[in-house]
């Protein structure tokens, strides 16, 4: 702490020294800076920092106390370069929503031309089960769809191995497309496909048609009795 103080001396016009006393009028008592600077103790003339005409000056000697702890250095008013003020820092940009990234893949594939068939399947995954699932559980951003919920999601699925296959890969999908938009860290989805893993389909045993279902029919198409395939 710095403080500005006089030093009484001639030619003061006072019997003898105080401080009071001789700040006042008719008093011209030389004035000295007095405290610590940067942990280190200072005792200054302000003839040595101020022009004459202010050198004894108590309320600029004041104001020169006050400069110098700003600067953290004795130096001379002229000599004072105050930091520049930083930049205010640029709003950090909104976290994706799980909804919003589903609204957007579901417009790109839209605008990529898929079929309807593949749209339907889509919104059925992501507008439907996603977001219902997401609302259940108090899940808002994007970035909470760590690999625990996404296996907790999966769990919901009450679908044959297939159609689970084939939800998953969409999923894959999903996420590649969130990452390439810059949604969610790189590797992501990839980290995702190793966690989750890959479903085993349980194979199905193909139907046939016996002899004279067959025979029945080849007798209902267009070909008739009479073409080679025929069974006789």
């Amino acid at each position: 702490m710095l403080k500005a103080q006089k030093r009484h001396q001639a030619p003061c016009t006072r019997d003898e020294w105080d401080q009071r006393s001789c700040s006042g009028k008719g008093a011209n008592c030389p004035i000295v800076i007095i405290g610590t600077l940067n942990g280190n103790r200072v005792r200054l003339s302000t003839s040595k920092f101020l022009p004459p005409e202010r050198a004894r000056d108590l309320e600029a000697a004041r104001d020169l106390a006050v400069l110098w702890g700003k600067a953290g250095a004795a130096i001379r008013p002229e000599e004072y370069s105050p930091a520049p003020a930083e930049a205010p820092a640029e709003p950090a940009p909104p976290r994706p929503t799980v909804e919003m990234a589903v609204d957007t893949f579901m417009a790109d594939a839209k605008d990529r031309g898929n079929s309807e068939a593949t749209i339907y399947k889509k919104h059925v995954v992501f507008e439907k089960l996603l977001k219902r699932f997401c609302a259940d559980k108090g899940i808002r951003f994007l970035s909470e769809l760590d690999l625990n919920i996404l296996r907790e999601w999966r769990s919901t699925w009450k679908v044959d191995s297939l159609s689970r296959y084939k939800r998953q890969g969409q999923v894959f999908g999903f996420l590649r497309f969130c990452e390439r938009s810059g949604w969610l860290p790189r590797n992501f989805a990839a980290d995702m496909t190793k966690g989750l893993g890959k479903i085993q389909v349980k194979a199905r045993q193909t139907g046939y048609f016996m002899p004279s279902e067959y025979k029945a029919i080849l007798d209902a198409s267009a070909l008739g009795k009479n073409d080679p395939l025929a069974l006789v």
